[in-house]
This record gives C-alpha cells, structure tokens and sequence, in this order.
C-alpha cells in the first residue's frame, strides 16, 4: 500500500467517527452556543487566541478554519471583524452545525464539506490567515501533504496561525488535588513546574537561519503554569520554503504563526 493509499485509509476512518460523533456533540452544546451567537459580538475563544489574533490583525482578512467542527471559532473570528470567512471539515453533520450557528448570529460564513487533502483548488491563494486550532494536527497522517493544503490557500503575504497543545495535557491537571495526591502524578507535575522556570529563566531567541521571515514568539500561554520565554523546539521544513518553529512550553499551548 501506498503513503498516499494509507492516507485515504486514515481519513477515511477519521471522518467516519467525526460523522458519528457529530450528532453526540450537537445534542451536548448546539442548543447553548445557537443562543449565545444570536448575541452581537459573541466569541468562544479563550484569552490567548484572542489577544494574538488580535495583534495579528484579522479585521477586514479573508479567513478559512481547516477542521472548523461547528465553526465556532470561525464565527467567533468573523465577530471579531473579519471579511470573507470559510471554515473546512470533512463530517457532514459538523458543517450542517457551522451553518445553524451562522444563521443564529446572521453571520456570513461560508461551510464546506470536503477532506482537507482536498480542498478544491478554487480557495487557491484565497485566504489572508489560515487557521488550524487543538486537536488537528494528532488526526492528520500525512503532516507534509497537509501543510502543503495550508500554503496553497494562503495568499502571498498571508499567514498561518496555529493554536495547538500536546494530546498528554489533556491527561494531567497540575493544580487539581487529585493529581498531587498521587505520587507519581505528583513527582511529574514537580518537574513540568521546574522545567517551566527554567524555560522562563532562559528565554532562547527563534533562529532564522534560512533568511525568511521569522514566526513571531509566542506570549503566556492558556493552559495553568504557563511561562513566557518558552524554548523553541526543532525547526521543521514547510513546502521546501519558510521554515515553522513553534515555541512550546510544558503544561502550555501552543500557539505559532507561518507567514508565507
């Protein structure tokens, strides 16, 4: 089997459980968030996202979310200002959610339902900012392929935004008195906080070492005990051009910003 063989088998699959679990999803939050978009202005991003897509700059961007979900983010981005919005997913009942709370915010917010290796070639260098938030990247198989995705959308100048966390934060609650009740969890948990003070003691510069525009550093993070400072990890090659070094720190999110 080819990589590319491989790949459609992944996706087909991932896409398969999202369906499945879109409707789950929806009877938990759909009714709540179609009552809080009908509120001008209403946002459901955290505090990091905000201030960092703020300081890029997204009032009056052409945006696209590739894995928007129900878009909520998207929407709550096209609220903070933003012109043409389109979000990308690959579950029906997904985009069928992105396009109810659209209508319940009269926003205007185009939804589509493709795979994102996909996407047709008519979004080509469409977008300003591309977007991609927690949890796509661990579903994505074939990393390079999908970061070409993203470089076709984006226009020249444009940028891409991301805002991610490792998959084991989601296992450990460094503040909860369960985790410090539990030796072991307790000893992780001392030494992801002394790691932190070092990372916040030793600021390392991002390294620029093929001439291109550098990613801008990363602030406090949302996740507790994040630091500012945090030390870049190894740079990876993006579509043979830029190259994308997030910063990330432990018990943090991730946020990195791609300009073309």
């Amino acid at each position: 089997m080819t990589g590319t063989d491989q790949t459609g088998e992944f996706t087909t699959a991932n896409l398969a459980a999202w369906e499945e679990a879109a409707p789950i999803h929806g009877k938990m939050n759909q009714a709540q968030l179609i009552e809080a978009f009908r509120e001008p202005g209403f946002s459901c991003l955290d505090e990091v996202e905000t201030r960092r897509l703020e300081a890029l700059g997204v009032v009056g961007k052409d945006v696209a979310q590739i894995c928007c979900n129900n878009g909520r983010e998207l929407l709550s981005v096209k609220n903070m200002g933003a012109a043409r919005c389109v979000g990308f997913d690959g579950a029906q009942g997904f985009v069928d959610q992105g396009r109810e709370l659209a209508q319940a915010g009269g926003l205007e917010v185009e939804f589509v339902c493709t795979d994102v290796y996909d996407i047709d070639e008519r979004f080509g260098l469409g977008f300003d900012l591309v977007t991609i938030t927690i949890g796509v990247l661990s579903w994505m198989p074939d990393l390079e392929r999908i970061f070409s995705v993203f470089a076709n959308l984006i226009k020249p100048e444009g940028a891409l935004f991301i805002y991610e966390q490792h998959p084991i934060l989601e296992m450990i609650e460094p503040a909860s008195p369960r985790a410090l009740s539990h030796p072991v969890r307790a000893a992780t948990c001392n030494v992801a906080a002394q790691t932190r003070d070092l990372l916040a003691l030793s600021p390392t510069p991002l390294a620029n070492p093929d001439g291109v525009r550098p990613v801008r550093r990363t602030d406090r993070m949302s996740r507790p005990g994040g630091a500012p400072g945090q030390r870049p990890i190894r740079p990876a090659p993006v579509n043979g051009g830029g190259r994308f070094t997030p910063t990330l720190g432990p018990g943090a999110a991730l946020v990195s910003l791609l300009r073309r």
